[in-house]
C-alpha cells in the first residue's frame, strides 16, 4: 500500500534555478473568466511508471503519477476549477500551468535580460579562439574550411594579437584561450610566442586545443604543459585505421597517422591533459564507429586514463559539396548510449538542466569573447563566415554597425515563440549553423531527452545513497 501511495504523489526531482524562481515568484491566481493551459515550457517524459515534468525556463523537475498528465497535453485548456486539486494548484503556482493568454516568450526574454544585467561581467575580453595558422596536414572531406586561404600568422600579426589581448584584458587579468586551425600544431612556434609574451606580462591563462593529434610528441607536450598551460585537447576519430585514413586524407609527410594519434592520446593523458575523442558520425560510418568504441574501450582500459578521457559522438556537420542530408541523430543517440555503457562517456550528465543559460556560445557574448584568425581578423565565431568579421587586431572594431548587430539581442522569431525549447536555444540570429524548424526542434528534443533521463537516474542514485546512509549497521552482541 505504501508503494501505491507514493506513486500517487508528486515528488520533486530538482527545485529549479533559484535565480529564476525568485524573479518569477509564485504565479497569481487566474482572473475571473480566464481559462488555463499547460505552459509551452513544460515538457514531460514517461520514465519508470511516472512522468517527469520539466520546466525549461524555471528548470524545476517533478515526478507525476500518470493520472495527472492529462493536464499537460499541449493544446488542452481547462477551467480554473481544476486548481481545487492541491497538486495542480501547486503546479500552477510554479508556472507548469498558465493562463491561456500567457506570453511565455516575453516572460523568458524579460528573465534572461535581467539575469544578464545582474551578471555584471567585467569590461574586457576573457575568452579567445586563436588560429595560429589555417594550414593543415590533413584534407578531411567534410572540413568546413574547404577553400580557405592557407595562412600562418606573420610576426607583425603575432605582435598585434598580443597587443590586442593586453589592451582588452578583464580586470582579473585571467584568460582562456582555445587554439584552433587549420591544425594549430603546424604553427606551434606561434603558440609558443603568444604564450610566452602573455606570461611575461603577468597574464594568468589556461588553454585547450582542437587538433587532429598527429603532431604531438614528448617535446611538444612538455611545452604544452609548462608554457601553453594546456588542459584539454579535442581529437576526432572517424573510424578505425583504414576508415580513419580514408577520411582524414593526410599529406604523405604524415606517416602511420592512426597509431601515431593513439600513441599521442596516451602521452597527453600521462601528462594529465584531458582528451576528448569526438566520433563524427554520418550515414556511411555508423557500424564502423561502434567497432571504434570497442577498440577505444580496450586500448584505454586503465582507470587512471579513463578519468581524463571522454568519448562522445556527434553528427557530422554538413558542408558544401558533401551532400550530407541524412537524419543520423538517432544513431548518434545509440552510439552515445553505447559509449556510456562502455564506461567512456563520463557517466550520466545533466548539469546543463540545473541552471538557465544566459550565454549559449562565445558568439552570444561578442563583447567578452573573440576569434582571431591567422590574418588577425576579428570574428564572433570559429566557423568564421564573412558576415561575422567586424575588425582586426591592428585597428580594432572597423565596422561599428556590424558589431552592434552581432552583439544586440534580436527579436524572437514568430515561429519560435511557442517552442518548448526556446530557453535552451540561442537567440543569436546571425548564427551560420542555426537550423530551421522543424530540424532544430527535433535535434533539441533528442538532446533534452538524454539530459532529462540523465537527471532522473542521477536523482535515483542520490536516493539510493541517501537510503544507504540511513541504514543502521549490524551490531553483533
Amino acid at each position: 500500500m505504501e508503494q501505491i501511495n507514493n506513486q500517487l504523489n508528486t515528488e520533486t526531482v530538482f527545485p529549479g534555478d533559484h535565480r529564476v524562481r525568485v524573479l518569477l515568484g509564485k504565479q497569481t491566481p487566474p482572473e475571473q473568466g480566464q481559462t488555463i493551459r499547460p505552459c509551452h515550457f513544460a515538457l514531460h517524459r514517461y520514465i519508470d511508471g511516472r512522468y517527469l515534468l520539466f520546466h525549461t525556463l524555471t528548470r524545476r523537475a517533478v515526478l507525476l503519477p500518470p493520472a495527472l498528465i492529462q493536464h499537460f497535453v499541449p493544446g488542452k485548456t481547462f477551467s480554473p476549477e481544476v486548481l481545487a486539486d492541491e497538486t495542480l494548484a501547486k503546479l500552477y503556482e510554479d508556472f507548469f500551468l498558465v493562463p491561456s493568454d500567457c506570453d511565455e516568450a516575453a516572460l523568458y526574454q524579460d528573465i534572461k535580460d535581467i539575469l544578464r544585467l545582474k551578471e555584471e561581467l567585467p569590461d574586457g575580453i576573457g575568452n579567445y579562439v586563436i588560429l595560429p595558422t589555417t594550414v593543415c596536414n590533413a584534407r578531411c572531406f567534410y572540413c568546413f574550411e574547404q577553400g580557405i586561404r592557407y595562412r600562418k600568422m606573420s610576426p607583425e600579426t603575432l605582435e598585434h594579437t598580443v597587443r590586442y589581448i593586453l589592451d582588452h584584458l578583464p580586470e582579473s587579468k585571467k584568460l582562456h584561450i582555445s587554439w584552433f586551425g587549420g591544425e594549430p600544431l603546424m604553427a606551434a612556434d606561434n603558440i609558443d610566442q603568444i604564450s610566452r609574451r602573455l606570461k611575461d606580462e603577468g597574464v594568468e591563462f589556461q588553454s585547450d586545443m582542437i587538433s587532429n593529434g598527429s603532431r604531438f610528441n614528448d617535446e611538444i607536450i612538455e611545452r604544452a604543459v609548462s608554457l601553453w598551460n594546456l588542459k584539454e585537447v579535442q581529437i576526432t576519430l572517424d573510424g578505425l585505421e583504414e576508415e580513419y585514413c580514408r577520411r582524414k586524407r593526410y599529406l604523405p609527410s604524415v606517416q602511420n597517422p592512426f597509431p601515431t594519434v593513439i600513441a599521442n592520446v596516451h602521452r597527453l593523458l600521462a601528462k594529465d591533459i584531458a582528451v576528448k575523442l569526438r566520433l563524427n558520425l554520418d550515414a556511411d560510418n555508423i557500424g564502423e564507429l561502434f567497432r571504434c568504441v570497442d577498440y577505444i574501450a580496450e586500448e584505454f582500459s586503465e582507470e587512471a586514463e579513463r578519468k581524463k578521457l571522454l568519448v562522445y559522438s556527434h553528427a557530422l556537420f554538413g558542408c558544401a559539396g558533401c551532400g550530407i542530408d541524412h537524419d543520423v541523430e538517432p544513431y548518434v543517440d545509440q552510439l552515445n548510449d553505447y559509449i556510456g555503457r562502455k564506461g567512456l562517456g563520463g557517466g550520466a550528465k545533466a548539469p546543463e538542466l540545473f541552471q538557465l543559460k544566459t550565454t549559449y556560445c562565445m558568439a552570444d557574448r561578442a563583447e567578452h569573447a573573440a576569434v582571431i584568425d591567422a590574418e588577425g581578423r576579428l570574428y564572433t565565431c570559429e566557423a568564421m563566415p564573412e558576415n561575422l568579421i567586424y575588425g582586426d587586431v591592428k585597428n580594432g572594431i572597423t565596422d561599428e554597425g556590424k558589431y552592434e548587430r552581432i552583439t544586440t539581442t534580436g527579436d524572437i522569431p514568430a515561429e519560435c515563440r511557442t517552442c518548448a525549447y526556446l530557453p535552451e536555444c540561442t537567440d543569436f540570429l546571425l548564427c551560420p549553423n542555426r537550423e530551421e524548424l522543424p530540424k532544430c526542434r527535433n535535434h533539441m528534443s533528442r538532446r533534452m531527452d538524454r539530459a532529462i533521463h540523465g537527471m532522473y537516474f542521477a536523482y535515483q542514485e542520490h536516493l539510493r545513497k541517501k537510503a544507504e546512509e540511513k541504514e543502521e549497521p549490524d551490531v553483533q552482541h
